[in-house]
């Protein structure tokens, strides 16, 4: 089911089918080089799979494939999890690209029609990023899409970037 579209891109549920695919993309080293749990092995991407299929189920978000119109090319996810960060609850907007899809604008063009599901259709008056302190390819695409750095904290026993947009 398609959530959303881009002149180049879809934004729409996963299914079974996408999971050789998307293993190669959770599987490469650089991609998940800034990834808490580091690379994701064929089972463990099944399993982020199943996640994402129980939360469509159960919510009216998630995190969402994001495919390319042209050929149907999946490049990656972006997509909306709830995290808890200092104690407090956040919805989080979230995106990660296959590397041949670094550079191309993909990743904001996702993460723009995403964050305007988030604050037009489920009217979050807030929205987070998480990202590490080092990650500067995705502090610029957060800051590309009007969430700004707010400060700095720790996830998951890592040193991290919050970025935000709207109010708490």
């Amino acid at each position: 089911m398609i959530v959303a579209k881009t002149t180049r891109l879809f934004i729409r549920q996963f299914h079974y089918a996408d999971l050789e695919e998307f293993a190669k993309i959770l599987g490469d080293p650089e991609v998940m080089r800034f990834s808490l749990n580091g690379t994701k092995t064929r089972i463990e991407t099944r399993e982020f799979i199943e996640k994402c299929l129980e939360t469509y189920q159960a919510c009216d978000f998630g995190i969402w494939a994001v495919e390319r119109r042209e050929d149907q090319q999946l490049l990656g996810y972006c997509g909306l999890v709830p995290q808890k960060v200092e104690g407090e609850r956040f919805m989080e907007l979230g995106y990660r690209l296959g590397v041949s899809f670094w550079g191309k604008g993909y990743a904001t063009e996702a993460a723009t029609i995403v964050r305007d599901y988030a604050l037009f259709r489920l009217k979050l008056p807030y929205l987070i990023s998480i990202i590490e302190g080092e990650n500067i390819a995705s502090w610029r695409v957060a800051e590309k899409i009007g969430m700004r750095y707010e400060r700095d904290s720790t996830f998951g026993g890592k040193a991290v970037r919050i970025y935000s947009r709207g109010r708490k």
